[in-house]
């Protein structure tokens, strides 16, 4: 498994604090941290809980196994680099349809934001996700 020392400076740098619930009250708040090209590269427990996953199931995996329409597949690493920074100027909340490794639909809501770690490029995704 590769080493991924940014992420773990930018999940020390997350708040603990999420926004509040956009799918309502039994919506779990979770988040994942990508790198340039949309793998992820750190995540809370409550994530892996979420997707049914396991650290070794999920670190390194892309983002757009995860949560359909984020990135587009088969484009270029530039090009998921540069469709990351385009959803993080936005800076809304997207209703989105994710997939659990049990096969599991589910609801969410994410928010990207952009950071710097390491003088690395990270990608914090916020997101809100329930059961369909």
């Amino acid at each position: 498994m590769q080493d991924y020392p940014a992420g773990r400076a930018a999940r020390a740098a997350v708040p603990s604090a999420i926004a509040s619930a956009r799918l309502g009250p039994d919506a779990r708040p979770c988040v994942l941290i990508l790198d340039d090209q949309g793998r992820i590269c750190a995540y809370e427990l409550a994530a892996a809980t979420l997707f049914g996953n396991t650290q070794d199931r999920l670190l390194g995996r892309r983002i757009s196994e995860l949560v359909d329409g984020i990135l587009v597949d088969g484009d270029s690493p530039d090009s998921h680099a540069k469709r990351l920074r385009h959803l993080c100027t936005a800076n809304e909340w997207r209703h989105c349809v994710a997939h659990g490794f049990d096969g599991r639909r589910l609801a969410v809501a994410i928010h990207l934001s952009i950071m710097t770690v390491d003088n690395q490029e990270v990608f914090l995704l916020e997101f809100q996700g329930k059961t369909q």
